[in-house]
């Protein structure tokens, strides 16, 4: 059996475009990527109002970064898995 590069799902910050992507490899070959950016966003800024109890109706939160930015933001979420076929 030869070497292979893992099959992987990931979820990835571009800095430049600003953009969050879901991006699926085989084999280490880019097979798909789908920009994620605004759903990501919304479900992100409604947990934090409700992680931090902000009324229905409205309020503020406000956020502060306490350390410099991270560059290369990327985090392996799951590995594809190929059943063989019959």
């Amino acid at each position: 059996m030869k070497n292979q590069e893992p099959s992987e799902v990931k979820l990835v910050y571009n800095e430049i475009s600003s953009t969050i992507t879901l991006e699926t490899y085989d084999e280490g070959f880019l097979r798909n990527e789908l920009d994620i950016t605004e759903a990501v966003t919304d479900l992100v800024i409604e947990k934090l109002f409700n992680d931090t109890y902000c009324p229905l109706d409205g309020g503020v939160l406000q956020l502060e970064r306490t350390r410099n930015k991270r560059t290369n933001v990327e985090k392996i979420i799951g590995t594809i898995i190929h059943t063989p076929k019959k």
